[in-house]
């Protein structure tokens, strides 16, 4: 007979993965990232396997994803003894630590002061690190801006956002995504609500699913002011929803 833990914990599997199939490597590197993403952890084979196992990967697709994970540079495997165990590269943990300070920020704090670079259309340098290019030529910063001789710059506060620049960063496909995001994540939110007692592996599955629908809608925008995107807009929300469900769970 099933219990109530592993009902619950079947319903929000199948909710997250109506979100879209998603590739092994993927997975892999958001398990990883979320549950190895300090220098020297590891995660055995055969715990790896498990974790993926109720999302319907198969030993022969793991084994064919780390090792196109070992050939791009992203993890080393070892042996201990029969068992093979995974850790991320210097190349790997650089890359996730750079990913994980947008995916677990709990709230974004926006500057007052934004400044605008524009340049010669017909020859524009490289925009400074971190800016949002609004057209040819034309680039968005946040806070005090940087020295660049090559661009006209004025700096001040953000009095209006146009239609054509929030459909630009969100557009209908990104708006829909989040959409999904949302209710998926809402009915996880009411599944877990009052459940206790999921396994280490139950848990290590579900924070995996968060994180990398999460991970995968998330980094297709830059962090902006809720001004700046169209009506109706759900990232925020998503937010909340996923650091109430990661605090929920906790770290297995």
């Amino acid at each position: 007979m099933v219990d109530k833990k592993d009902m619950a914990f079947g319903t929000a599997v199948a909710a997250l993965r109506r979100l879209g199939d998603t590739s092994v490597w993927s997975l892999i590197v958001t398990v990883m990232g979320d549950s190895a993403a300090r220098k020297g952890d590891k995660i055995a084979g055969p715990v790896l396997a498990q974790i993926l196992e109720p999302v319907g990967v198969r030993p022969e697709a793991l084994r064919v994803a780390l090792h196109r994970l070992r050939k791009d540079g992203w993890i080393v495997s070892d042996k201990t003894g029969r068992t093979s165990v995974h850790r991320l590269t210097d190349k790997g943990l650089a890359e996730t630590r750079v990913a994980a300070s947008r995916i677990y920020q709990r709230q974004v704090n926006f500057p007052d002061q934004w400044y605008l670079f524009w340049a010669e259309p017909e020859e524009t340098p490289p925009p400074p690190e971190g800016m949002l290019r609004l057209g040819r030529g034309m680039f968005l910063g946040q806070g005090e801006a940087p020295d660049c001789a090559d661009f006209l710059m004025m700096q001040g506060h953000v009095k209006s956002v146009p239609q054509w620049l929030q459909t630009r960063l969100a557009g209908p496909d990104l708006m829909l995504a989040f959409d999904h995001l949302a209710a998926a994540l809402n009915e996880v939110t009411e599944t877990l609500v009052n459940t206790s007692g999921l396994s280490p592996l139950q848990i290590a599955t579900l924070r995996m699913l968060i994180v990398h629908h999460w991970r995968r809608s998330l980094l297709k925008h830059p962090d902006l002011p809720l001004g700046f995107f169209p009506d109706g807009w759900q990232g925020g929300a998503c937010r909340g929803l996923v650091m109430g469900l990661l605090d929920r769970l906790g770290r297995p």
